[in-house]
């Protein structure tokens, strides 16, 4: 036995059977992939199954459709399968049970996302089945007659919109077309869906009391419906079509059928009450819409396969109606197609020359318009400009007369002003060099002035000094020849030496004083003249300013006050300091203050690094608003006959401005005094500079 083990021949075999193996156990992997990747891509796609209650070419039917592929028959994704029971040509138990078994068997393999009933049986049948062959798959409805909730109460799997025909507003339109109607034939079968329109019906029209008579044929054959309509009463009567699929014998029927033999017998109008029928034969009405009624499901569908849960989608309740007609059945029954609603729409309109062109006939009519309107404009431009044009060659040889004559006067005019700006230049440089003139006049009174005052005030120690110094010389002369007579006591010469010393220390103060007053003056006098720019203090020159101008101040009762940092040196112009000061302070004493005032004129000097800023103010009357603007001008003064030349102001304006490349302003309350503020820029007070 272990010798048959080892057998060559048999190792051979196990081999052979080993790959054999391998090769199985292989495809079977492969296939295992090759399914799992069918499944996992099945499972991307979302599997819609639309359940009709009627049959394929039913005109209702065909459009809920289309109303639901136009929402999802073209996205990505999406699988749509279409089953149709055709409930009009069968719809019992033993049928329903068939259906079953067929869509059992027929989608084992399919697991629907989202299942479409339109119309009641379809409804029906999804409420009885649903957990046979669907389980779990929510539903979405539409086509359903007069919805109340009741249909789908207990199902949670469902939503939908409602489908409701407005009876009533196209039994209204028949009684506005024909007020006299008085009998109406309503066309109906004894199907499902005809028992609930005949419900819906009577329903509707219960408010017409006795006013119109109602009368059903829901149980006939299509010949006696077609004897009956025949002998109606064209002036009273009418006909509505329902539904009829069945007649009484069990004889199938579609609308298309029906519709034009029913319509064609009748000698009355005929309405309707879905889209389906127009076109057939009926007038019109009030219609349903069943494209709209498809495109909503569709919508509602789309919404459930996006992961909403139907029972958290309301049903749309507002069936979409409308008012539609038939041209061809309003004609053949002389109904005045300007009778009808307000927005209703009307199919089979003839297409006339004009109806058909119309647009482009209006088109070309507007063309034309617009180039007889163009013509005409153009015309009478033409005309306007041809006026124009001789209107503007006669004021063309009248504007050359004016230009000859207006030429001539220029240049009369040219001469003359050449005359007249040599003159005014030759006036201009006068008044310039009059005006220099009075200026350096208006300085040396000034100067002058000053002269006068410092004499007059020298002049007194100066004789306190001379009298003291001849009562000193009689004294020693006689003290002298005392001494020389040998009579000299002591008393008298002790009092020699004390009228000596007296005289001597009154001669030197006065003296002294007379000095000081000298040197200010000197020192202004010589600043003014000369212009020149040296390192001085500010607070020192300005006392020595005031200290020349004391006799002027000694006339009045003013007071000057000066506040000035006492370390204060700066590299400029005293010269032009000193006019500045002088000139205020002159200024004030003529303008600011009466003869009697005790006036305070307040001198604030600040230093900021690059500039000098000096705040002059007077407690005096103040100067008028009328003459701000005025009061650097050359000439103008308030006080010409208090000896006012109007140049001090004005002085002083071009010294700041010109010579000193600095600012002044000038603020002033009636009153209450003026305050000017200066500023002047100042080079480095470091003696490198």
């Amino acid at each position: 036995m272990m010798e048959s083990m080892y057998n060559p021949h048999n190792i051979c075999k196990w081999r052979g059977g080993l790959r054999s193996l391998l090769f199985v156990s292989l495809s079977l992997l492969l296939l295992h992939m090759s399914l799992s990747l069918s499944d996992a891509y099945a499972k991307q796609e979302k599997h819609v199954l639309i359940l009709n209650s009627y049959n394929y070419g039913y005109a209702w039917t065909n459009n809920e459709v289309k109303g639901i592929e136009s929402v999802l028959g073209n996205r990505n994704g999406i699988v749509v399968h279409t089953e149709y029971m055709d409930t009009k040509i069968a719809n019992d138990d033993k049928y329903w049970d068939m259906l079953k078994a067929i869509y059992k068997y027929k989608y084992k393999r399919i697991r629907f996302d989202v299942l479409i009933a339109t119309d009641d049986d379809a409804l029906d049948f999804i409420k009885k089945y649903h957990e046979e062959i669907f389980p779990g798959v929510p539903a979405v409805f539409c086509g359903i007659n007069n919805f109340n909730g009741s249909q789908t109460a207990g199902y949670d799997y469902f939503t939908g919109v409602n489908e409701e025909a407005d009876l009533k507003a196209t039994t209204d339109v028949a009684l506005r077309l024909n007020p006299r109607l008085k009998n109406f034939i309503v066309v109906n079968d004894k199907m499902t869906t005809g028992v609930l329109l005949k419900k819906e019906f009577l329903d509707k029209t219960a408010g017409y009391g006795g006013s119109i008579k109602f009368t059903f044929l829901d149980n006939s054959t299509l010949a006696e419906i077609e004897d009956t309509v025949r002998g109606l009463n064209p002036q009273d009567s009418a006909v509505f079509y329902l539904s009829f699929f069945k007649d009484k014998s069990g004889a199938s029927y579609s609308p298309s059928e029906t519709i034009p033999q029913i319509a064609k017998a009748a000698n009355v109008p005929m309405y309707g009450a879905v889209d389906y029928m127009l076109g057939y034969g009926i007038v019109g009405g009030m219609l349903k819409n069943s494209f709209y009624q498809g495109e909503t499901a569709g919508r509602l569908a789309l919404r459930i396969l996006n992961g909403e849960k139907p029972g958290g989608i309301p049903v749309v309740m507002k069936s979409p109606n409308s008012f539609m007609f038939d041209y061809k059945a309003l004609k053949r029954f002389n109904i005045d197609i300007r009778a009808l609603p307000p927005g209703a729409s009307v199919i089979n309109i003839p297409e006339t020359f004009y109806y058909k062109y119309k647009h482009i006939i209006w088109g070309i009519a507007a063309v034309i318009t617009g180039l007889v309107i163009f013509i005409v404009i153009l015309l009478f431009n033409i005309l306007q400009r041809i006026k124009a044009q001789k209107e503007l060659l006669q004021y063309q040889n009248h504007l050359e007369e004016l230009v000859s004559a207006r030429t001539n006067e220029l240049n009369i005019t040219n001469l003359q002003l050449e005359k007249d700006i040599a003159h005014r230049k030759q006036v201009e440089e006068s008044l310039r060099q009059s005006q220099d003139k009075l200026v350096e006049a208006e300085k040396m009174a000034a100067l002058g002035g000053l002269v006068a005052g410092v004499a007059h005030e020298i002049n007194t120690p100066i004789g306190i000094a001379v009298t003291t110094a001849s009562h000193l010389q009689d004294i020693t002369s006689k003290l002298s020849t005392a001494i020389n007579n040998k009579t000299a006591k002591k008393d008298e010469l002790f009092n020699y030496f004390t009228h000596a010393t007296k005289s001597s220390e009154l001669i030197l103060t006065n003296l002294e004083r007379t000095s000081e007053l000298v040197k200010s003056f000197k020192m202004v006098a010589a600043d003014q003249t000369s212009q020149e720019m040296r390192l001085f203090n500010v607070r020192d020159y300005i006392e020595k300013v005031i200290t020349s101008l004391s006799p002027k101040l000694k006339q009045t009762s003013c007071e000057i006050r000066l506040e000035c940092p006492v370390d204060l040196q700066i590299n400029s112009y005293p010269g032009a300091l000193a006019q500045i000061i002088t000139n205020f302070v002159i200024n004030s004493l003529m303008h600011a203050f009466k003869d009697n005032d005790k006036g305070i004129i307040t001198i604030e000097i600040v230093n900021n690094s690059d500039s000098l800023s000096l705040k002059y103010s007077d407690n005096g009357r103040g100067i008028p608003q009328e003459n701000m603007g005025k009061i650097f001008n050359p000439f103008f003064t308030t006080n010409r006959a208090g000896g006012g030349t109007g140049l001090g102001l004005h002085i002083l304006y071009n010294l700041i401005t010109q010579a000193l490349k600095g600012t002044i302003t000038c603020v002033s309350i009636l009153g209450e005094g003026t305050t000017f503020s200066v500023t002047i820029p100042i080079a480095p007070s470091n003696e490198n500079s």
